[in-house]
């Protein structure tokens, strides 16, 4: 039951990203592409789009520990 209810809690916490920061994270974690692979498909640099995904981390953190 803990398992499902922090797995419902996670997706809500992706849905609260901005859309081009959720697919950046989503892309990097759950479909294992790299920095770079993840830049291109968004067209943007790789520190624009490691940015992205520290963001989302950080987000994710906060939420999942209350802070």
């Amino acid at each position: 039951v803990y398992d499902r209810q922090k797995l419902a809690l996670t997706k809500a916490v992706l849905a609260e990203l901005p859309e081009r920061t959720r697919m950046a994270f989503e892309m990097h974690r759950i479909d294992e592409m790299t920095i770079a692979e993840v830049a291109a498909e968004l067209g943007l640099s790789t520190s624009r789009t490691w940015s992205l995904i520290r963001d989302a981390y950080e987000h994710i953190d906060a939420r999942l520990t209350g802070v």
